[in-house]
């Protein structure tokens, strides 16, 4: 007897962006990194941005790559920085979501005879807390509904 049900958030119950929807963001979000922060970054533009394109990927072995990491590593900022790094980094990327048109109900209907797990390894690594500002957004939080990321943070 099946008791749970699993969703992929991204792509299954909300569209995010295509690749090439990607490769557009990533420019977008570099510039306004560095504009904020180009007082305190100790290298040019071109090698800040050459760092960010050596870090558009995902391992091989689909394992995550935390974005505060990632961040962290390609501007060299103190921990200070991180998270409001991480909002400018995933601001466009929840602009451009729109949630399916059948998600809510269809989830409704199903949390009547079935726990829901809801799925996430979350775009560039991005921590935990976007993805449940996200279930918020659009009103996904059933009770016990259970949380899953590839992410602790």
């Amino acid at each position: 007897m099946i008791k749970v049900l699993f969703f992929d958030l991204g792509e299954r119950l909300i569209k995010y962006y295509t690749k090439e929807e990607f490769n557009d963001i990533l420019p977008i979000v570099f510039k306004e990194i560095f504009t904020k922060y180009r007082a305190d970054l100790k290298n040019t533009e071109e090698y800040y941005w050459n760092m960010m394109v050596n870090e558009n990927y995902e391992n091989t072995d689909l394992s995550v790559r935390p974005l505060e990491k990632r961040l962290r590593m390609i501007f060299e900022l103190n921990d200070d920085n991180i998270k409001v790094l991480c909002d400018i980094f995933m601001k466009p990327i929840l602009e451009l979501s729109k949630i399916y048109d059948d998600t809510v109900l269809a989830l409704s209907d199903l949390y009547k005879n079935y726990s829901l797990c809801l799925i996430s390894n979350m775009p560039w690594g991005c921590a935990k807390r976007y993805f449940i500002q996200e279930l918020d957004r659009y009103n996904l939080g059933f009770p016990k509904c259970i949380v899953i990321t590839m992410l602790k943070a």
